[in-house]
């Protein structure tokens, strides 16, 4: 039984290509206009561009051709980081790039800090190349709150290189969060 011919369409022309199953590890060419036919498109999430990515480099950090950013994140922690008061000045002030602290309270019940914290984590994950994520209950860390002036839940502060840039106030959208995450990565 004769194995099929596995058809891969060119990036760039458009071409189908018929590809043997033993040549598929060869770095296989387009027929049309000799494109390699394992390269991928990936969208920058800063600046949009497609960076065309062979296959066979995802795992050596790619970055945009355009804007310079990160486009594969690897080896980011899927969770964010539960910080204190005393862990505060070493996650978040000594830290030398963008760190976004939530702010929540395990007292509220409307539910907004979970919403909002849930969205936040999303984003995060999303950017997470960009941005350190931790989180901070108010109501154990009194001494953190009272420092930052933090009066209500949700409030997301961003430090960069260990500086309060910008602090975001309760009833936030996610396209909110994500404009400001966008402004300062």
């Amino acid at each position: 039984m004769e194995e099929e011919n596995l058809i891969v369409r060119c990036l760039c022309c458009g071409t189908k290509n018929r590809i043997p199953p033993a040549r598929l590890h060869d770095r296989p060419v387009c027929g049309q206009c000799h494109t390699y036919l394992d390269d991928i498109i990936i969208h920058c999430l800063r600046c949009g561009t497609k960076n065309r990515m062979p296959e066979h480099r995802l795992n050596e950090s790619p970055i945009c051709a355009v804007c310079r950013a990160t486009l594969v994140s690897r080896g980011t922690s899927l969770t964010m980081l539960n910080i204190d008061d005393e862990t505060f000045p070493k996650e978040v002030l000594h830290y030398s790039g963008t760190v976004a602290v939530i702010c929540w309270s395990a007292l509220d019940d409307t539910g907004i800090s979970y919403t909002i914290d849930s969205i936040f984590e999303e984003l995060v994950f999303q950017y997470a190349h960009d941005i350190k994520a931790t989180r901070l209950e108010i109501n154990k860390n009194h001494l953190t709150a009272i420092q930052y002036n933090i009066r209500s839940a949700p409030t997301i502060l961003f430090f960069k290189e260990g500086q309060l840039i910008h602090a975001l106030v309760e009833n936030l959208s996610r396209e909110e969060i994500e404009r400001y995450i966008l402004t300062i990565t």
